[in-house]
């Protein structure tokens, strides 16, 4: 029952169904990244750092995963920031911080639901809500748009914040 463990669980299901892609994705967990300065969101200036379950980079582009494995329950009394928020947050990092290494490139914000629970909410538009299931197929069925020499840059970069 302890969310921390769910969470666990869910990240490791996550993991092992993107194993089954092939050796041209690259998959990043736990990374945690902090920028020199705060960022404005939501008209406020109060981002500066995040942590991701996931990245994941190809030609296809790359992509953050913000896994939830929530309950029913969960979702329904949940008073902390919600899930669309932190998804968008944390993409909004991980965009800022790789403008160093590439200018215009673009991050996919991808919020998995374990359980389905969670669905498209209107006011995130930038946050694509996908579930164990389709993953993979969700990130097969993208266009490239990078090439090998930028996704080698762009995972070469982000390793240095993998926390663990």
């Amino acid at each position: 029952d302890n969310p921390f463990h769910a969470g666990a669980k869910g990240e490791n299901n996550v993991i092992d169904k993107l194993e089954k892609l092939n050796d041209d994705y690259h998959i990043l967990c736990g990374i945690r990244l902090e920028l020199p300065y705060f960022v404005t969101y939501n008209g406020k200036k109060n981002l500066k750092s995040a942590q991701m379950d996931i990245v994941v980079v190809s030609q296809k582009g790359v992509f953050l995963i913000e896994v939830k494995n929530w309950s029913d329950n969960y979702v329904q009394n949940h008073d902390g920031l919600n899930p669309y928020e932190q998804t968008d947050r944390a993409g909004r990092i991980l965009w800022i911080a790789l403008q160093s290494v590439m200018n215009n490139i673009k991050v996919t914000n991808v919020l998995l639901s374990i359980s389905g629970n969670i669905h498209y909410n209107n006011n995130y538009k930038t946050v694509f809500v996908s579930s164990l299931e389709k993953i993979n197929e969700f990130l097969e069925n993208r266009h490239d748009v990078l090439s090998e020499k930028d996704v080698q840059k762009i995972v070469k970069n982000l390793k240095v914040y993998v926390a663990y």
